[in-house]
């Protein structure tokens, strides 16, 4: 009896001291993230990830991956787009989504979030926000941030003021406010926790020039460690603190070695091309950001 005792506390000595995933938030956004997936394939509408999502797809082809002895979870939020004729349709797709996520217990932001733009007085109607019913105590809300994105059968851009007006010009900055249908078609098969999805044809160099070069700051295969500077440091700290080490790494190309083989979209290039990933890794600030 003497010695499973002490195999029993030894063992809980060791969950003890992983680290990473200090906290459940990892798992509460993949439960988050698959409700949003099956919630928008079951409608008849095109979508597709964005941002730090786009990001974890390519990585890991999951909401978070397993890396060493850590977690690296890429985003706090899901962030996704969908593809409209014009802002009236735009529009009934939104609230239709918001009105079954809400009959589902999310939470909806009181009102329309404001540009980012100070100058910019107009309401934006390019981007909804619902939060995640959930009940844990973690101070870190939970959230889906639904974009448009409006094709003319030309140009593809988030708002029809953006096309005349370039009022704010987001995410296409680079592009003057507006992307190449080449960029997004023909969509690609790919996986999100083992649920088919559909992302851009060019999602690295749509996330290479995203806004204003948010994340062409380093390495895309390999994650940053969070800025102590970050506003959301207290609650992703434990997922990546510190820069990520050799074992590591192995368990970061094994994954998109992994999605290769099965000719999934990944971030093989990188891992083609190692010595440069890694030395624009090591001499990036990566702006205090994380993914």
């Amino acid at each position: 009896m003497p010695s499973k005792t002490r195999k029993k506390n030894k063992n809980k000595k060791k969950k003890k001291t992983q680290k990473g995933g200090g906290n459940n938030l990892h798992i509460l956004l993949e439960i988050a993230t698959n409700e949003i997936v099956d919630l928008l394939n079951s409608l008849n509408i095109m979508w597709f990830p964005i941002e730090g999502t786009l990001i974890s797809v390519l990585r890991y082809g999951s909401t978070y991956g397993k890396i060493g002895n850590r977690i690296n979870l890429t985003d706090g939020d899901i962030d996704i787009m969908v593809m409209v004729k014009n802002q009236e349709e735009w529009l009934k797709k939104i609230n239709n989504i918001l009105n079954i996520l809400v009959s589902k217990k999310w939470n909806p932001l009181p009102k329309k979030e404001n540009t980012s733009d100070s100058n910019n007085k107009n309401t934006r109607i390019d981007k909804y926000r619902i939060y995640y019913h959930t009940k844990s105590n973690l101070d870190a809300e939970i959230y889906v941030d639904i974009h448009s994105l409006i094709d003319n059968g030309k140009k593809m851009y988030t708002q029809e003021d953006d096309l005349y007006n370039n009022l704010s010009k987001w995410p296409f900055k680079r592009w003057g406010g507006s992307v190449d249908r080449s960029f997004i078609f023909p969509l690609k098969k790919a996986y999100l926790n083992n649920r088919e999805i559909r992302i851009p044809n060019k999602s690295v160099e749509l996330l290479l020039n995203w806004d204003d070069g948010e994340y062409e700051n380093g390495c895309l295969l390999l994650p940053p460690a969070i800025s102590k500077n970050n506003w959301q440091y207290k609650w992703f700290k434990d997922y990546i603190e510190t820069n990520v080490n050799q074992p590591e790494i192995d368990d970061i190309i094994n994954y998109s070695k992994k999605l290769d083989k099965r000719k999934l979209p990944s971030f093989i290039r990188y891992v083609n091309n190692f010595d440069k990933c890694y030395a624009d890794y090591m001499k990036s600030s990566h702006k205090g950001q994380w993914y």
